[in-house]
């Protein structure tokens, strides 16, 4: 059954959940020894449970009342939670080829890696290959300068049909500084995009 968290009361560790618009299936639920949430985060899978759930009035209107779960669990493929980078935030990763540097364009970000857009150039990149002492300037936050590793390629068509190649990197050794800094970034252009959110309701 599909529901929404309407209203949560953490001083009194509850929550409360929409009912449904067909009174057997709320009956079910009002009966169950146990009832498992599942729903989404940041393109998080998230999901908890419950033992105990009864009906209450919220904001003048008929709803289901539950405890605040003690844990929750997030179903994530990756280890990081990747960010995927929104136009008003371009970055750039300047990767050292012999004795200059070539731009590429970051896909997106986290903690473990980015993911770039291989410049179209003679230069090879096959996997494995160690991309060192890369920079990235962070806006409004610093530079970053990494090592990285390729992990994964991919070829990608865009929507004028031409095609390119975007390479899946993670960074080696990557110091306690450097990844504070990637996590601030990743707050800054998270807020940005709520408050973006929020003007377009």
């Amino acid at each position: 059954m599909l529901t929404v968290i309407v209203g949560v009361d953490p001083l009194r560790g509850l929550a409360f959940l929409d009912v449904g618009s067909i009174e057997e299936q709320n009956q079910k639920i009002l009966h169950s020894d146990k009832i498992i949430f599942v729903t989404s985060h940041d393109k998080v899978k998230i999901q908890f449970a419950t033992n105990k759930i009864e009906k209450t009035v919220f904001d003048g209107r008929d709803a289901f009342k539950i405890k605040l779960p003690d844990s929750l669990i997030r179903l994530q493929r990756r280890e990081y939670y990747r960010l995927q980078l929104p136009a008003f935030t371009p970055l750039k990763c300047a990767i050292p080829i012999a004795d200059d540097y070539v731009m590429a364009e970051v896909v997106d970000i986290s903690l473990g890696g980015i993911k770039i857009t291989l410049p179209p150039m003679e230069t090879a990149f096959e996997l494995g290959t160690i991309l060192a002492k890369c920079k990235m300037e962070l806006p409004d936050i610093g530079l970053i300068e990494a090592d990285l590793k390729i992990c994964n390629i991919s070829e990608v068509t865009l929507k004028s049909g031409l095609k390119n190649h975007r390479a899946g990197c993670g960074f080696i050794n990557l110091s306690q500084r450097m990844q504070g800094m990637i996590q601030r970034f990743l707050i800054h252009v998270e807020r940005k995009l709520r408050a973006m959110e929020l003007e377009r309701e």
